[in-house]
């Protein structure tokens, strides 16, 4: 019981250290092999925690926040609601900034070639952006879905776990906004799909 605490306890250091640092106390710089009194100093530390209860609550605490976590991302920067519905188009062709060679070494495409990745590849499916705080957004969402069942739900905003168990569909997170931020999308709703060589972005009003 005992041990399995003790690497616990060290896990949550290896993740914060400064909470962790703040409960434990400071035992020099470093945790290193040659400090036997140290290391030795933070067992009994932990084993008084442990016996106190402390070192649960750290624990659990650790816990809830990680689960928080998972349950309420932190929404997308820079996001907002649609006003008036828009259309517009994206070019995703991209320049390579530096040569690229293949397995053996030979040139396979050069610095400075402009690369639309429709000419090699196809979507087959929409993308339906949504911020999940607002009920209006997940309705047009479901509404959608029945319509277009292979389409895909990516969040800005809200719990993505919550919305899979009332909705029993599945739905993705735009973690960082990588995908808004590639597509320069600042708004939703917003259906994301392709139309010849461009990227087609539907803005939805309410």
């Amino acid at each position: 019981m005992m041990k399995r605490s003790v690497i616990a306890a060290l896990w949550l250091t290896a993740i914060s250290t400064s909470a962790q640092a703040q409960e434990l106390g400071q035992y020099g710089n470093e945790w290193a092999i040659e400090e036997p009194h140290g290391v030795q100093r933070m067992i009994e530390r932990l084993e008084e925690m442990e016996k106190s209860g402390k070192l649960q609550a750290i624990q659990e605490r650790y816990r809830d926040e990680y689960i928080n976590g998972l349950e309420n991302p932190d929404p997308v920067p820079g996001i907002t609601t649609v006003i008036e519905p828009t259309t517009y188009y994206v070019d995703p062709t991209y320049t390579v900034h530096e040569n690229i060679y293949d397995d053996q070494g030979r040139l396979a495409v050069l610095a400075g070639t402009r690369i639309n990745p429709f000419n090699f590849m196809a979507w087959s499916k929409s993308i339906i952006l949504i911020d999940a705080r607002e009920q209006w957004q997940v309705d047009f969402a479901m509404k959608r879905l029945k319509e277009h069942p292979k389409d895909k739900v990516i969040l800005t905003g809200g719990s993505y776990l919550d919305m899979m168990r009332e909705t029993e569909q599945r739905v993705y997170y735009d973690i960082n906004g990588n995908f808004t931020t590639r597509f320069n999308i600042k708004r939703v709703p917003a259906v994301v799909s392709q139309v010849d060589k461009k990227i087609k972005v539907v803005e939805i009003g309410q």
